[in-house]
């Protein structure tokens, strides 16, 4: 592929798509309505997966909700 742009947001990357400057990726969470003008989606098949990771400042205390998400994300990693 020839890659003309790189965006961070998949807001500014449908209104790429929208403008006619190529294809793009993005998760399904990403596609609201209303779309750019000239936009369509179709779902991939089969689903493309990806890793995703978490980081933090080791050694620093977290506020209790932050403390609380830790926890959850540990917990979710143990049980894979």
């Amino acid at each position: 592929p020839r890659v003309g742009f790189q965006v961070s947001s998949h807001d500014r990357l449908l209104a790429l798509v929208g403008e006619g400057l190529g294809v793009g990726f993005v998760p399904a969470s990403a596609v609201r309505d209303p779309r750019p003008p000239g936009v369509t989606v179709l779902p991939v098949s089969p689903a493309i997966h990806r890793t995703v990771g978490a980081a933090w400042r080791a050694g620093q205390r977290h506020p209790p909700a932050a403390s609380a998400f830790l926890a959850l994300l540990r917990e979710r990693i143990q049980a894979i």
